[in-house]
C-alpha cells in the first residue's frame, strides 16, 4: 500500500498536468485532445506513471501521442518542479490508459442492454 504522503504527491501532480493540458503549454495539436487519468509514483518518488486517454476520437493514434508526450517529459518535469516546489521532482514516463477505454466500451455495452431491456418491457 502507497503511504499517503505518496498519493498525495501523486493527486498534486495529476492535478497540475491536468491543468498544463488545459492551458495549452504544448503547442503541438496532437496533443489537445489529451486527459490525464491517473499518476502511479514509485517506492522511492524517483519515477512517475502518467496514464493518459484521448478524450476525442482525432486521426492522431494513441502511439503517437505516447510517443510525443514522452518526448516532452523533461519539459512536463520542469514545469512540475516549477509548480509544486517539491524536494525531488520525479521523471515521468507517459502510457496510453487501455483500461480507461475498456471501461467506457463496457460501460456503453452496458446501457445499450438496459435500453433494450427496458424497451422490451414497455411493449
Amino acid at each position: 500500500m502507497r503511504s499517503y504522503r505518496a498519493l498525495k504527491i501523486a493527486d498534486a501532480i495529476r492535478n497540475e498536468l491536468i491543468m498544463i493540458c488545459q492551458s495549452g503549454s504544448f503547442e503541438d495539436p496532437r496533443l489537445q485532445d489529451v486527459e490525464i487519468t491517473h499518476v502511479e509514483l514509485s517506492k522511492d518518488s524517483s519515477h512517475a506513471k502518467v496514464f493518459f486517454r484521448l478524450i476525442a476520437q482525432t486521426e492522431h493514434s494513441s502511439k503517437d501521442v505516447e510517443k510525443v508526450l514522452n518526448n516532452a517529459a523533461g519539459y512536463v518535469r520542469t514545469l512540475i518542479a516549477q509548480a509544486l516546489n517539491l524536494g525531488y521532482t520525479p521523471s515521468f514516463r507517459f502510457h496510453f490508459d487501455h483500461v480507461a477505454v475498456a471501461g467506457e466500451r463496457l460501460e456503453t455495452i452496458l446501457s445499450t442492454l438496459v435500453e433494450k431491456k427496458h424497451e422490451s418491457t414497455s411493449d
